[in-house]
């Protein structure tokens, strides 16, 4: 169990240093901080204590990143996932009057508004193998206005596989940064 203020486990990063396949690392309450590669096939990301919160928060480049072999899947329950962007600040447009349009339906023109890299700015990226999202919510609506690159919540590459049941996606209004991409 990762319990910030109380336990031996401190951060996800360390529980994910000693856990063994098809696992469940349990979070305590808190707000966790992190931008890393789950590797390890099968753990379920789950609260403690299911009447608490627990908030995932990245900040630049990938919030998480599944690299898992086909067939492989990490899973989350009921975990509320942020982009804040507050390390992005650099791509912020200087002058108001020059933001681009955005998009408001999926076309190929959209998706290639995004740009799509591994160390790209989004919540997943899913690399290989699955994630499945159970009752989660995601959000990028602390994004900064007038950036200059969109930001997407989930990438999703081809071969690989997304489930997501009873989630609920929140958008920048400014910037319209909401989508799961399936490429």
């Amino acid at each position: 169990m990762v319990d910030q203020q109380f336990g031996p486990i401190t951060t996800i990063e360390a529980a994910l240093q000693i856990v063994k396949p098809n696992s469940t690392i349990y979070l305590a309450e808190g707000i966790y901080t992190i931008s890393v590669p789950i590797t390890i096939p099968g753990l379920i990301f789950d609260r403690k204590d299911h009447e608490s919160k627990v908030y995932i928060v990245g900040n630049d480049g990938p919030v998480i990143n599944i690299v898992l072999n086909k067939g492989e899947f990490a899973i989350f329950k009921k975990i509320i996932f942020i982009h804040s962007g507050v390390n992005i600040n650099h791509r912020f447009i200087e002058n108001a009057a020059n933001e681009p349009k955005y998009c408001m339906k999926p076309s190929k023109q959209c998706i290639a508004e995004f740009q799509i890299n591994p160390h790209c700015d989004c919540i997943f990226f899913i690399h290989s193998g699955g994630l499945i999202l159970q009752s989660c919510q995601v959000t990028l609506k602390p994004l900064p206005k007038n950036m200059k690159s969109k930001v997407c919540a989930i990438y999703s590459m081809p071969n690989t596989l997304l489930n997501l049941n009873n989630c609920e996606f929140i958008g920048n209004e400014t910037n319209h940064d909401s989508a799961v991409i399936c490429i």
